[in-house]
């Protein structure tokens, strides 16, 4: 389970989709976080169920 408050600026991540982005906001909710997907040109909303995982790369 991904503890979505923990996720901050700067934090990869994978989503459901198998794309990897860049969390650039964390809205503090618990449910939603602003991610640039790589190659994008803008982040988009991205809601905690679409997280697959935390990237440690």
């Amino acid at each position: 389970m991904i503890n979505m408050l923990d996720l901050a600026a700067g934090t990869r991540i994978e989503l459901v989709d198998g794309r990897r982005a860049t969390v650039e906001e964390n809205m503090g909710d618990g449910q939603w976080v602003e991610a640039r997907p790589d190659g994008a040109e803008a982040g988009e909303l991205t809601h905690s169920q679409d997280i697959a995982r935390v990237l440690h790369d």
